[in-house]
């Protein structure tokens, strides 16, 4: 009996020391563990691309700003419009030749476009432009032009007009549109009328001032 208990030992630590020596190979090569297996923890960067587009819109907003001023290039302000979006606003249409140049040499990095005035709140009249959005016009009840005979002024408040640009309303670039198409018309008109009597350069005059003017005198 005692004889068998000693053989069942012997086995099992031969079986014991068989295990140990696959388990760990005994040469000089170190096992390779991956950072789990050391405990390691992992990593995650995240990039705030966002809050990066934000930094660099600002920074080109000033950037733009001087760009402009330095090169005697009119403009009523530059905003920022969302992620990565810079508005220019109240540029001359004499001078689109010339701001197409500098933002083809200056801004190569950001695309831009030239959009209508009427879409975004910029409208022409007989005493100068008007930026619709701004504050003084929520309860001004006159027509847009009172010397114009289109159907937004004959129909709509200034007030009105407004509300529209302020909700976003598709109505206000469609009415605003209708204005400034027949003011263009009638400066046409004007155009003709003055070459047929020889005074286009006062009238040449006249436009050129009332054009530069930034907003109507009220």
């Amino acid at each position: 009996m005692k004889k068998n208990l000693q053989w069942k030992v012997a086995l099992v630590l031969v079986v014991i020391a068989g295990s140990i020596f696959l388990a760990y190979p005994f040469n000089d090569k170190k096992i390779k563990r991956g950072l789990d297996l050391k405990g390691g923890i992992h990593l995650v960067l995240k990039v705030l691309t966002d809050d990066s587009i934000n930094m660099e819109t600002d920074q080109e907003v000033a950037r733009l700003e001087e760009l402009l001023k330095k090169n005697s290039v009119t403009f009523q302000k530059i905003t920022k419009e969302g992620l990565g979006r810079i508005a220019v606003q109240g540029t001359l249409a004499d001078q689109e030749s010339k701001t197409r140049d500098l933002f083809d040499e200056y801004t190569r990095d950001w695309e831009y476009s030239f959009t209508g005035n009427a879409r975004n709140g910029t409208l022409f009249t007989s005493r100068g432009r008007v930026a619709i959005k701004n504050l003084k016009y929520a309860r001004d009840d006159r027509p847009l032009d009172e010397a114009c005979g289109c159907y937004t002024c004959r129909n709509f408040s200034r007030a009105y007009l407004r509300h529209l640009f302020e909700r976003n309303e598709i109505t206000s670039a469609v009415l605003n549109t209708i204005h400034n198409l027949y003011y263009y018309l009638d400066i046409f008109r004007e155009i003709r009328h003055s070459i047929q009597s020889n005074s286009f350069v006062s009238l040449k005059k006249s436009l050129i001032s009332n054009a530069s003017q930034k907003e109507e005198m009220t």
